[in-house]
């Protein structure tokens, strides 16, 4: 039976590999090109949407109230100071609908957001892979691997350059012991 797919990544792992540091996911943040998130427990926020006056003043109108839990996405903005080692105070949601919001107006339900808090959702860092044109074609899986003609090779990385296909290797390893079973012996692989 294979494992569900994760859906949320920690930016260690993401920053590893994308093979950037934080200072450059800090950035994508600010520059909106990547949408961070936080996982939060029974946050009450008010929602509502945004509307236009004639005059062009934009104003909240209400919606109503409703509890967030899960996976919660943030402004760029709102979580610079984070990767500066401190800890903020989330006052606003990211809404799902475009013009709509969802605000953290109670001084005790606003989530306090350090740097190990922050995560990234598979559909983020599929959607940045993709526009971007970096990171493996799917953030890792419990998939196991499967042999296919058209195996790609893996990309070259820092260091000499492999003498042998280690991927082909494992993945025809796997396979033979999947057929085959477990030999009795080594030597017999």
């Amino acid at each position: 039976m294979a494992l569900p797919r994760r859906q949320i990544f920690t930016l260690p792992e993401i920053a590893a590999r994308w093979n950037v540091g934080m200072a450059d996911l800090a950035c994508y943040a600010v520059d909106e090109i990547l949408v961070f998130s936080t996982v939060v427990r029974n946050v009450r926020v008010e929602f509502g949407y945004f509307d236009r006056t004639p005059e062009g003043e934009t104003f909240r109108v209400p919606g109503g109230e409703k509890y967030l839990k899960g996976v919660a996405h943030l402004y760029g903005v709102d979580i610079w100071p984070v990767f500066k080692g401190q800890t903020v105070k989330i006052t606003r949601f990211r809404a799902d609908e475009p013009d709509h919001y969802l605000m953290c107006p109670f001084e005790r339900e606003r989530v306090p957001v350090k740097l190990d808090d922050l995560v990234l959702t598979r559909a983020a860092i599929e959607a940045f892979e993709q526009l971007q044109g970096v990171g493996a074609a799917e953030p890792a899986t419990n998939k196991p691997a499967v042999a296919s003609p058209e195996r790609k090779a893996r990309p070259p990385g820092p260091g000499a350059p492999l003498r042998h296909d280690w991927d082909g290797f494992y993945i025809e390893l796997c396979r033979q012991i999947h057929e085959n079973g477990l030999p009795s012996t080594q030597a017999a692989l």
